[in-house]
């Protein structure tokens, strides 16, 4: 054995070192942040189209309060918080 065998056996390579169990928990935890963090775009996307859509509803009927804003608005939080918890795990 010549130096450069210690030196490659003394590094581990990128994924075959580490136990099948760890590399699955390490993908997981990937999945899992991608999917949440989709969901919280998700829910972002729903609250401001009922915005959005609210406003416009109150401008194209000239209202002085703000009665489609308001209940799109809360419609919105309503659908997003629907999704959230339909896409949590049951446990």
């Amino acid at each position: 054995m010549d130096a450069n065998d210690l030196k490659k056996d003394e590094q581990p390579s990128d994924s075959s070192s580490l136990p099948k169990k760890a590399i699955e928990k390490e993908e997981s935890g990937v999945n899992a942040y991608a999917k949440y963090s989709g969901l919280g775009f998700q829910m972002l996307a729903t609250i401001g189209g009922g915005v959005i859509l609210g406003q416009y509803l109150d401008k194209r009927q000239a209202l002085e309060t703000l009665w489609w804003t308001i209940g799109l608005t809360l419609l919105g939080i309503g659908m997003a918080l629907y999704f959230v918890f339909k896409t949590l795990p049951k446990n």
